[in-house]
């Protein structure tokens, strides 16, 4: 599942519990890794079993025994008229390099308030600059029903030459963005459309793809489901992704 760690008092015995992308509490009770440094409103994928059931002041919770807890990158989505602003900052800043994803190269699921992406991408072997992924939300294109996004990722000059993939490893990471911000003021649901570049197997060429869903505002409804989509073999895997910013 995903969620966000929230720090507890020293005086209370733990140091942390877990609020799910759905609003439910994961309260620890057994922790198989108590060395993990956590921070508040830190972005987690954790594996846990379930040992009891209760209300965390009127909150559905669960007492767990967490086996795993992974941290996840999140960040804030970029407004297209913040670019235009300031095409200084942003121009070379966001990139437009390919990347795979929805399906054929991770996969890309709402959960709460929350865009994830699962994503892959070349980096040279080795020693390499750090890629940078970035969600753009076109506030001049986007009505008050359809919201218009785009990933642009920056590989900073760390990619292959055409046709040619030698001496880079396809990685993979993975992503948050809250999507809060894009929901109009008053709405409960707005049709999300995301956009990004994507290469082919052998990096002969590129195309922009599609995905397309709805996010729902967690106060109507309970929230698109926050359990990663992949198989429980992928599931273990996330633990050893690559790190974007």
């Amino acid at each position: 599942h995903l969620g966000v760690v929230k720090k507890l008092p020293v005086a209370t015995g733990k140091d942390y519990y877990i609020v799910r992308d759905d609003g439910a509490v994961l309260d620890i009770k057994e922790n198989l890794m108590p060395n993990i440094q956590t921070s508040e409103g830190q972005r987690v994928m954790v594996r846990y079993d379930i040992l009891g059931y209760g209300d965390w002041y009127g909150v559905q919770s669960y007492s767990i025994k967490l086996y795993t807890i992974s941290d996840m990158l999140l960040k804030d989505v970029v407004r297209q008229t913040e670019i235009n602003e300031d095409v200084e900052k942003w121009g070379e800043k966001l990139g437009n390099d390919p990347i795979k994803t929805g399906h054929d190269g991770g996969y890309i699921w709402i959960s709460g308030k929350y865009l994830n992406v699962e994503l892959e991408y070349y980096s040279k072997n080795g020693t390499s600059p750090a890629h940078t992924i970035n969600l753009v939300f076109d506030d001049v294109e986007s009505t008050d029903k359809k919201a218009v996004l785009k990933l642009r990722h920056n590989a900073a000059g760390d990619v292959p030459s055409t046709n040619n993939s030698t001496g880079f490893t396809l990685k993979k990471s993975i992503v948050s963005f809250d999507l809060s911000p894009i929901l109009p003021e008053g709405a409960k649901r707005i049709d999300v459309v995301l956009s990004w570049n994507e290469f082919d197997n052998r990096w002969s060429s590129t195309k922009e793809k599609y995905w397309t869903d709805t996010y729902i505002h967690q106060d109507e409804t309970i929230a698109q489901t926050d359990v990663h989509p992949a198989t429980l073999k992928d599931f273990y895997k996330m633990s050893v992704i690559n790190r974007m910013k």
